[in-house]
């Protein structure tokens, strides 16, 4: 649209405008008055919505209902996705044989339309491909029994932990269907990895089912780390005395990543005493374990 030269008049004349058509998401007030003819020495107000007088955070608070949002660093606007058609609204205030009405009264407004094209929705952050899982039910078990001698090693797991056994005892939901007793099969504490490779960077997903179980000592705590054992790298921690007879609960957790596409990374699981005089069987029970690339 050919921009007017601007001419000596009583009154403005806005004209309606369009956003976004051409790809171009931001704008500012000046960018939509560009297109009006605004009258020289004479009281301009202009207003984003149909009150000229509105102040400032109620403008903003207009365009944000119809999906349009304020950047005050670069002290313009950026269309959502969810952008809508806004009107502006341009006073002046001059005087009765000019509009009718006394100098610094702002009360007649005139209006313009902004046809809004909005960019598109941006993809549901969701889970991706399946980079690593672990249900501990392949394990050779071809019978439901009270526990079954496992050890992780032979699924890639290994043990940074009371010398690296990673013997464990294997404990059943039902036929065929195993969990993990997050204790090894001497009663110690299991902190136990397994390593992924993360195609895309940038996120992951980390999901299990866990559960306390009968006799354990419920100050011990479940941890989940990543990528290191150090207490700084826990990214979450469930305490058994919070969970008691609470059922299996899952967990789904998002987490960060600075490293670049296809970087390894470890998964912890790591049972940590809260008494260490008393050392049973008795863990936390862990179950379907799995992590999938996260997509954004």
């Amino acid at each position: 649209m050919a921009k007017p030269d601007h001419v000596q008049s009583h009154h403005p004349i806005v004209v309606d405008d369009e956003i976004g058509q051409n790809g171009d998401y931001t704008f500012t007030g000046q960018d939509l008055l560009a297109n009006d003819h605004l009258p020289r020495g004479e009281n301009i107000m202009f207003a984003f919505g149909l009150n000229p007088e509105a102040t400032w955070n109620t403008q903003v608070a207009y365009l944000r209902d119809h999906g349009i949002i304020y950047n005050p660093t670069g002290n313009n606007f950026f269309v959502t996705y969810e952008a809508t058609d806004f009107q502006y609204s341009v006073s002046v205030a001059g005087g009765a044989t000019a509009v009718g009405h006394a100098r610094n009264d702002f009360s007649h407004a005139f209006v313009a339309t902004v046809d809004v094209t909005a960019p598109p929705k941006p993809p549901t952050p969701h889970a991706g491909d399946l980079l690593f899982s672990e249900n501990f039910d392949n394990f050779g078990q071809t019978s439901t029994v009270p526990s079954f001698p496992a050890n992780l090693a032979d699924h890639g797991w290994y043990n940074v932990n009371n010398g690296g056994n990673t013997a464990v005892n294997l404990q059943p939901h039902g036929s065929l269907d195993f969990y993990l007793n997050t204790k090894d099969t001497q009663g110690f504490d299991l902190l136990v990895g397994h390593t992924f490779t993360d195609p895309t960077g940038g996120q992951f997903e980390v999901s299990f089912d866990f559960s306390t179980l009968p006799g354990m000592n419920v100050q011990e705590s479940l941890n989940v780390l990543v990528d290191d054992i150090f207490n700084s790298n826990i990214v979450a921690s469930f305490k058994g005395v919070d969970y008691q007879a609470s059922g299996w609960q899952h967990v789904d957790l998002i987490l960060n990543s600075n490293a670049a596409p296809n970087a390894t990374h470890t998964v912890f699981i790591n049972e940590q005493g809260g008494s260490q005089s008393t050392i049973t069987s008795i863990g936390f029970a862990v179950d379907n374990i799995q992590v999938h690339d996260w997509i954004i």
